[in-house]
């Protein structure tokens, strides 16, 4: 029977059903291709944004140089000249030639006589010389950089009392400079053989150089001085009495009887009795250690000699030490 038989598809049928298969395949995939370009980066290329292009493989970086033309006369030729690259250094090559130029820059500065102090200049001494500093801070020949500027200061002012308001400054490239105020002695204070300054405010000074013609005291000890508790002045060394204080006060009251006396009258100190003199008429006055009341026991000491003149007498000795108990013998 013929509808049950089998019919056998021809060659032309089988042809278009691949062509058709194939069409369909073409299809899918063209449908496939523009799903996947929807989802592809925006590239710019060559100026132009292609949405649908992207690179294949990362493009290999040149570096740019840069050319310069310069114009030959007016004919309008132009002579290329060899061109220039661009450098563009990493960090690590940076940070290698700033370690190169830091480490130079240290040798330098420790080792170039340029940066080396040979020595000290001062300004405002006039009996101090840079020669005696200099043998106190030994700073010749040292590197500028290894300068400690207060440790310097503490031994100038250890080593010259004289000096206040001390002021040292480093300056490029290896200037030591120090700017200070020199005391200036008040009187001289002889005693033992040795001879001490000592200045307006008190401070005991180590006689340099020439000062003038200074009032003196002649003493068998040194001046009572402000830190002495114990006593112990009568057995300190020339040294060791630099830089020492005795009190304001008690150099004014000095140089205030100075001005009292005679000029040919000497001024005499006694570690127990104080100071006093001897008079032109021939006796001795003593007023104590203390002068505290100075002008009060000046002017007792005017009222007794009126009154030894009236009577004719001719005491040895005028004790003014307690001035509500003075004496004479």
């Amino acid at each position: 029977m013929k509808g049950s038989e089998k019919t056998t598809p021809s060659r032309a049928d089988l042809v278009r059903q691949r062509r058709a298969q194939t069409t369909q395949q073409r299809i899918q995939r063209a449908k496939q291709s523009v799903m996947r370009r929807e989802h592809r980066p925006t590239v710019i290329a060559r100026g132009m944004v292609v949405p649908s292009a992207s690179p294949t493989r990362p493009l290999p970086t040149s570096k740019v140089r840069r050319q310069y033309y310069f114009t030959l006369g007016v004919s309008g030729a132009e002579l290329r000249m060899p061109a220039i690259p661009l450098v563009n250094p990493g960090w690590r090559l940076l940070s290698g030639m700033i370690a190169i130029l830091m480490t130079l820059i240290l040798y330098t500065l420790f080792n170039a006589p340029t940066f080396r102090v040979q020595r000290i200049e001062a300004i405002g001494l006039q009996r101090l010389t840079p020669a005696d500093l200099q043998a106190v801070l030994e700073i010749t020949d040292k590197p500028a950089v290894t300068l400690d500027l207060q440790t310097l200061k503490t031994q100038l002012e250890a080593a010259f009392p004289e000096l206040k308001n001390i002021r040292l400054r480093l300056l490029f490239p290896a200037r030591l400079v120090l700017t200070a105020v020199e005391r200036q002695p008040a009187l001289a204070w002889q005693v033992n053989g040795d001879t001490y300054w000592i200045d307006p405010e008190g401070v005991i000074l180590r006689p340099r150089g020439e000062a003038g013609e200074l009032p003196l005291v002649t003493a068998n000890a040194l001046p009572p001085l402000m830190n002495d508790s114990k006593g112990a002045r009568a057995s300190l060394n020339p040294p060791e009495v630099w830089g020492n204080h005795t009190e304001a006060k008690f150099v004014q009251a000095i140089l205030n009887l100075r001005q009292r006396l005679s000029s040919d009258i000497p001024l005499v100190y006694d570690g127990e009795i104080g100071f006093g003199w001897q008079d032109p008429n021939g006796w001795q006055v003593l007023l104590g250690n203390t002068l505290d009341d100075f002008e009060a026991k000046m002017e007792l000491y005017q009222i007794i000699t009126e009154q030894i003149q009236k009577r004719g007498l001719h005491p040895q000795v005028i004790s003014l030490e307690y001035l509500q108990a003075p004496f004479y013998k």
